[in-house]
């Protein structure tokens, strides 16, 4: 006798096992005695128990990876599949052998609407797969992925939309969002920067048209119902600490000749299949010239549970190439410092290993080594609330280093 767990809430859910009688072989029953009854044996074959209350929110999709043990998958929400598919419906990109293109962007002016959509598909690739597994969906959100959705759709925009756009910056007390300098043409000013990662989509991966004339590629966005403005919309909101709305504020005028200042959906299909593109990754950076500091803001690979050091360096590396060209370009101070931060939330831990395999170390210990001679300043953003919450580290680099391969652990 064994104890039954729950394959996916790992509950105790009963006890037993199970076993296979052989057939027995014709004979009288007479001759039949408790020393030639047939013995039970155990099959060899895996098998996965299910509790009632997990087999009514979760199915397994064979395509997400990972597991590790009778089958390759993760238990993901209903919500994800749709009827008469074994398989969910996030992307699951496969790069492969597949040549990754870059490219560094000024945002918001050099923005474009198709970029806009490619960064979406992968944040929100990338959060879901982290947030949409049983063992964090029960913990964090009660097993309810409609709360998986509200703290996507709220991560995306107060890091990523409010973040290029300005909104929820100077001014809102314990905002999130780093803003406040879009409009300034100094060339002392702050700029923001956006590196995209893509491949080209493969022929085999074009829209194939069904019998009933339906489009297996709509995007999964819209089949999963999954939201986002491509720019900010006309309140913004100051998210602190504790994830809850915490004021609003009005986004600040911009100059630039913004083609996305409308606050339209990110789900029209006809838009977001056409583009030949398959966005894998990006990352959002903050150039402070007076401090000769760049701030990694945020790094986005399209899987989170398939990312590799050269994905995260590249990313890193071109943003840099792109702001010392601009530095040249304006007669600015050279780059001298890379830093980025990372949370102290268990489902973000692992991330903790990426920049200090990067060969950057901890801000207390870069401004020791360099007492009197690095302004502390440099690693701070008072208006963002986010670098305030307990278990954030602050981690920095020198860019000479960086640009030399120094510290770099594959």
């Amino acid at each position: 006798m064994q104890t039954l767990d729950c394959e996916v809430c790992k509950r105790l859910i009963g006890f037993g096992s199970l076993e296979i009688l052989p057939p027995l072989l014709p004979t009288s029953t007479s001759a039949i005695s408790s020393t030639s009854l047939p013995v039970p044996s155990s099959p060899q074959i895996a098998t996965e128990p299910v509790c009632a209350s997990c087999n009514s929110k979760y199915l397994f999709c064979s395509e997400c990876g990972g597991g590790g043990r009778s089958r390759t998958g993760k238990y993901r929400p209903r919500e994800l599949f749709e009827p008469n598919r074994r398989t969910c419906s996030l992307p699951h990109v496969r790069i492969g052998d597949a040549e990754v293109k870059y490219r560094t962007v000024e945002v918001p002016r050099e923005m474009s609407e198709e970029v806009v959509r490619g960064c979406q598909d992968v944040f929100f690739d990338c959060l879901i797969s982290l947030y949409a597994v049983p063992n964090v969906m029960e913990e964090r959100f009660g097993g309810d992925y409609s709360g998986v959705k509200r703290e996507v759709e709220g991560v995306w925009k107060r890091t990523v939309m409010d973040v290029v756009y300005g909104a929820g910056g100077k001014g809102t007390s314990g905002g999130d969002g780093l803003g406040g300098e879009v409009g300034n043409q100094s060339k002392q000013r702050r700029r923001k920067y956006l590196t995209i990662a893509w491949i080209e989509k493969r022929h085999r991966n074009k829209a194939k048209v069904k019998k009933d004339g339906s489009d297996e590629q709509v995007p999964w966005l819209t089949r999963l119902a999954l939201e986002g403005t491509v720019a900010p919309t006309t309140h913004a909101v100051s998210v602190g600490a504790s994830g809850s709305d915490a004021g609003t504020a009005t986004p600040p005028e911009t100059r630039f000749a913004n083609p996305l200042q409308t606050s339209m959906s990110l789900l029209s299909p006809s838009l977001s299949s056409t583009s030949t593109r398959c966005y894998v990754a990006f990352s959002i950076s903050e150039w402070d010239p007076p401090h000769k500091a760049l701030l990694m803001i945020q790094m986005a690979p399209r899987s989170v549970f398939l990312p590799t050091m050269e994905s995260y360096g590249e990313l890193l590396r071109r943003a840099m190439e792109r702001v010392q060209a601009d530095g040249r370009k304006d007669d600015l101070p050279a780059l001298e410092h890379i830093w980025c931060w990372t949370r102290g939330e268990k489902e973000h831990v692992r991330l903790d290993a990426v920049p200090e395999r990067m060969g950057f170390t901890r801000k207390e210990e870069y401004l020791a080594t360099r007492e009197g001679t690095v302004d502390p300043v440099a690693f701070e953003r008072p208006e963002w609330g986010v670098l305030r919450e307990e278990g954030v580290k602050i981690w920095v680099k020198n860019a000479a280093d960086l640009a030399r391969g120094r510290g770099k652990v594959d």
